[in-house]
């Protein structure tokens, strides 16, 4: 099984619905040129929705924790939510639930970035 992902918009928020597994590098080439296209057009604030991403290794994980890093780095933020169960131990188990902001589903890391905004007025 490969890495598939649907991309949805909501306002300025890109919320990446990933499916599938990241096992290899290769297997998230196109999530990670998205991810690098939408931070170029400042495009920073991304949710990786990860309900349907049925397994993840170290691999897989140092994926995502470069896309976090790139997203720091322009000055947003990348968001995990609605992590599978065998994902979630994982991040658990790594410690990376203290890295990563990790939400129960899409509309709480929506309110999370929405609440940003507000504090940010």
């Amino acid at each position: 099984m490969s890495l598939k992902f649907q991309l949805d918009q909501i306002q300025n928020i890109s919320v990446f619905y990933l499916e599938g597994e990241i096992i290899e590098k290769t297997q998230a080439n196109e999530l990670v040129e998205k991810v690098e296209e939408l931070l170029a057009l400042k495009k920073n604030k991304i949710i990786f929705n990860l309900k349907a991403l049925k397994y993840i290794n170290s691999t897989g994980l140092s994926v995502i924790i470069s896309l976090f890093t790139k997203c720091r780095n322009a000055n947003g933020e990348l968001i995990l939510a609605e992590e599978s169960n065998k994902v979630k131990e994982l991040i658990v188990i790594t410690k990376l639930n203290s890295i990563f902001t990790v939400k129960k589903n899409t509309e709480d890391a929506l309110k999370h970035f929405e609440a940003g905004k507000k504090a940010n007025k």
